[in-house]
């Protein structure tokens, strides 16, 4: 009769290490189900970004987005465009007032500046009346469309500006990156309709992540 209590307390402890070795299995079960989908995912951004002209812009640019993972090529296209969107914002003051204070500059670097400023207001007034977020597939063909006709002549800026430019003027490293983003955002946005056409589609995928 009083060997009972250590007996119970021995399947008690022995129960409690199979509910441990249970849960830890179904963990381990678990952990494909997860991984597996994240890596295709993983995989499909890497191919699309190695397919644009500046893949390491792309791939840096959407895995700092989480839900470019979850999303189709044409949504990341759309979450490319509209971080592209915001670094083009953010950098038009600053080039202003660098092309505000060029006057004391010596020529190579007033004309860089200048230069930068110029094709950064023209850029960003394109840019602003696009929304391929929005609307499906009309939006989307109509930033297409216009980007295409903006970018349909390559820049010049790596010619105006210089290295020497570049190593000692920060802000023109950061617009001649913006201006590869630009490049990235057309070649994913003609990647996703080259996608949705060979699928027989129109505008599968081109809706907003929810």
């Amino acid at each position: 009769m009083h060997s009972s209590g250590p007996q119970q307390s021995d399947r008690r402890r022995a129960m409690a290490m199979l509910r441990s070795l249970a849960n830890l299995l179904f963990v381990f079960l678990l952990v494909p189900c997860v991984v597996i989908p994240t890596a295709l995912a993983e995989d499909a951004l890497s191919m699309e970004c190695k397919a644009t002209e500046h893949p390491d812009i792309c791939d840096q640019v959407l895995r700092a987005i989480p839900e470019s993972l979850a999303g189709t090529l044409p949504q990341r296209a759309v979450l490319f465009f509209q971080s592209m969107a915001k670094e083009g914002q953010a950098l038009s003051p600053e080039t202003q007032q660098a092309a505000a204070s060029a006057a004391t500059k010596d020529h190579a670097t007033r004309a860089c500046l200048m230069h930068l400023d110029k094709n950064l207001n023209a850029y960003m007034a394109v840019v602003a009346g696009l929304a391929p977020g929005q609307g499906g597939a009309d939006k989307f063909e109509e930033a297409r469309k216009k980007m295409s006709e903006m970018l349909a002549v390559p820049s010049n800026s790596r010619t105006v500006c210089t290295d020497a430019q570049i190593g000692a003027e920060p802000i023109v490293a950061r617009v001649l990156r913006f201006e590869d983003m630009l490049r990235v955002t057309l070649e994913l946005f003609d990647d996703s309709v080259d996608a949705n056409t060979m699928e027989g589609g129109e505008s599968e995928g081109i809706e907003p992540l929810s």
